[in-house]
């Protein structure tokens, strides 16, 4: 298979389920961005193996109407683990591990970096 990037083992399994069109469109994706761009427009379930290789994402703090607050790391606009207001050391060091920025954003600034 003859590809731009690397391909995710995660996405290999759905690769061989494509059609030849969409084989060829995946295959022409130049980076992790445009390989989840193109899985959202096929409407193909992402897995987080993929989600992980995309660069990208956000850890937010979140201050509810009660004044609780968690902290939030989104993965391509969508908030994908939330962790306990006592728990940042945690919430950092998962968003390390998966390349998302630790610059701390807002959610409407998070949920805007959605690609897909």
């Amino acid at each position: 298979m003859e590809e731009n990037i690397k391909i995710p083992e995660a996405f290999k399994g759905i690769y061989d389920s494509l059609t030849d069109e969409q084989k060829e469109k995946a295959k022409a994706c130049k980076d992790a961005d445009e390989l989840l761009k193109f899985a959202g427009e096929e409407g193909i379930e992402i897995p987080d193996e993929m989600l992980d290789a995309a660069a990208g994402g956000a850890l937010v703090k979140i201050t509810d109407k009660y004044g609780y607050i968690t902290w939030n790391v989104y993965r391509n606009g969508i908030r994908s683990k939330i962790f306990k207001w006592d728990e940042f050391d945690k919430a950092k060091q998962f968003a390390e591990t998966n390349h998302i920025s630790t610059e701390i954003k807002t959610q409407e600034e998070a949920e805007a970096e959605r690609r897909c």
